[in-house]
């Protein structure tokens, strides 16, 4: 029976107050759970929010760091102020307070807050030379709980100048690294600084240097040389520096091409390079200062020797005209560095310009001129003072006891009524008493006293001397003087060799300077080394006919020339070396 009952009750499943007990429990169960659930979600979109707010903040750091150090300023209560991390203009709009973030139609607004102050705070006298930024990102809620995230970054003031993101050149550097062609000349250097940092430069340092050498040429470029016209200058319109370097005289080779932009506080930014290698035909150097000096109807010019190893005559030019080719009149070995223009007479009250230019000897197809080198503008004027000096004396020429040196001495000229004063001397030399060419110009009014550092060993010379009133009046000769320059003095070289093993060598005697080799008899050798003179043991030789200087002695032990293993420099003149132990 009650067996049946069961299996009836089974057939039939639950009854209606077994399903309404069961749906009461899973619904206390569930409503439980709901706050979970939600918990979880919120905690989800507060873990993404602060995800992407971390992000915002590591990518304004990594910006940070790309700024110069004198950009990096923050100020939320002055927001448009430039620079400014809160200035949403300022870098090109990459920072500001806001950031807006969309994923689809989602859009979520990130908060940046900046502080930047002296690292470390306190006063150790390395303040000024760090700088502490840090970002603080953060949102809105909802999604809660806000977590801010917090980044900070260290700047060190190496990195304060304004960068620099172009540099070129003009003419521009082909190809296969030429800079310009065979005609170069001159090169034009620009280099343009960023201002969208906000860091205004206050200069920029250009430097050529020989490629793995010394610097050639430099140029420091000031943000207040605004004058275009000049062969450096900054235009503040967008940013660039120029600066045109005379590569003139300039060798074949490569060559490291540099700028560095410097901020106000003289700190240095990025250094941009160019290795270009110049292949131009080499000009002459070009004299230098060239000095115009106006009279009545007249000017006086005088200028600096070129440097120019072949130098056959200089070029003169007033107002792109040449008037005058100077060149070598025997016996000099160089033209004069002086010429008066007043052939015919110059008008008064007009302004001239000249130029001067060196020419050197042919090279297979023609002559080499150098860049011109001008002067200053010169008017002349019309002077009362028609008298010219009267001549300088007395005169006197005296040699050096021990120098290829002759030293003139000489009493003021007198300028007669209505004088307008002594301005120079003139110093004139002949070897020959009869060709004359002018050595120096005198200024110096308190010291009549000039050295010709130039005459030469066991040489004669000629010298007269006239005087230039202000009004550039050529006054009378003074007598004429001679001297005689002492012989060269020669000395001997004596090496002692002292060798307690027993054994031969052979020794050689080096001029540093040319790199060239003498043997016992003073004969110049050459650069090859020759063969090493050879002293047996205990022995020594004599090196005779040396002049003045340094020399290097070397030697190696064997009978036979072999490598040099000994180098002492010994200065003539001089007695014994000894303790040569080769």
């Amino acid at each position: 029976m009650n067996t049946s009952v069961r299996a009836r009750h089974d057939e039939r499943g639950f009854s209606f107050v077994e399903l309404l007990v069961t749906i009461v429990i899973a619904g206390i169960i569930f409503a439980a759970m709901v706050p979970v659930f939600v918990m979880a979600t919120q905690k989800n979109s507060a873990d993404s929010a602060r995800l992407q707010a971390a992000n915002v903040a590591q990518d304004k750091i990594e910006k940070i760091r790309q700024l110069p150090y004198g950009s990096i300023e923050a100020s939320s209560t002055r927001p448009n102020d430039t620079p400014n991390l809160y200035n949403t203009a300022f870098a090109d709009g990459q920072f500001g307070h806001e950031t807006t973030l969309t994923a689809g139609t989602r859009i979520r607004k990130i908060y940046t807050d900046y502080q930047v102050t002296a690292y470390p705070a306190v006063d150790t006298g390395l303040a000024s030379q760090y700088k502490l930024v840090t970002v603080t990102a953060y949102w809105d809620a909802p999604p809660a709980p806000v977590k801010r995230v917090v980044l900070q970054t260290i700047v060190y003031r190496q990195y304060a100048g304004p960068p620099i993101n172009a540099f070129s050149t003009v003419p521009g550097i082909g190809d296969n690294g030429v800079l310009g062609g065979d005609d170069l000349v001159s090169v034009t250097l620009s280099a343009h600084v960023d201002l969208s940092s906000g860091a205004t430069p206050a200069s920029l340092q250009f430097k050529v240097s020989a490629y793995g050498g010394q610097t050639i040429a430099s140029q420091l470029v000031e943000a207040t040389d605004l004058n275009q016209a000049s062969d450096f200058y900054y235009d503040d319109g967008d940013g660039t520096f120029f600066w045109r370097w005379d590569c003139s005289t300039a060798a074949n080779t490569v060559y490291d091409l540099q700028a560095t932009a410097l901020s106000t506080d003289n700190f240095a930014g990025n250094t941009m390079h160019l290795y270009p290698r110049i292949e131009h035909t080499v000009l002459p150097a070009p004299p230098s200062n060239v000095v115009a000096a106006a009279g009545d109807a007249k000017v006086d010019l005088s200028w600096g020797r070129s440097t120019a190893s072949d130098l056959v005559s200089y070029e003169v030019f007033r107002d792109d005209t040449l008037i005058k080719t100077i060149g070598i009149v025997s016996p000099a070995t160089e033209p004069a560095t002086t010429f008066r223009d007043d052939t015919p007479p110059l008008v008064n009250g007009t302004t001239y310009f000249y130029a001067v230019r060196a020419v050197t000897s042919a090279p297979p197809s023609a002559p080499l001129s150098s860049v011109f080198a001008f002067s200053n503008a010169a008017t002349p004027s019309a002077s009362g003072d028609g008298t010219p000096p009267l001549a300088p004396q007395p005169v006197t020429a005296t040699r050096a006891p021990a120098a290829a040196t002759i030293t003139l001495t000489w009493g003021a000229a007198i300028d007669p009524s209505p004088g307008s004063g002594i301005k120079q001397y003139e110093i004139w030399r002949s070897a020959d008493n009869s060709t004359w060419n002018q050595i120096a110009t005198w200024t110096n009014l308190t010291n009549l006293t000039y050295a010709d550092s130039g005459a030469g060993w066991a040489t004669k010379w000629y010298y007269k001397i006239r005087a230039v009133d202000v009004a550039l009046n050529q006054g009378a000769w003074s007598a004429t003087v001679n001297a005689t320059t002492v012989a060269q003095p020669l000395h001997e070289l004596r090496i002692s060799v002292q060798n307690g093993s027993g054994n031969d060598c052979n020794v050689w005697v080096l001029d540093p300077a040319t790199g060239h080799y003498f043997d016992t008899a003073g004969v110049d050798k050459g650069e090859p080394p020759p063969d090493g003179t050879y002293i047996a043991k205990n022995s020594s030789v004599t090196f005779s006919h040396l002049a003045d200087g340094a020399y290097t002695v070397f030697a190696a032990k064997g009978p036979s020339p072999g490598a040099k293993s000994y180098g002492a420099i010994v200065q003539a003149p001089f007695g014994t070396l000894s303790g040569v132990s080769p």
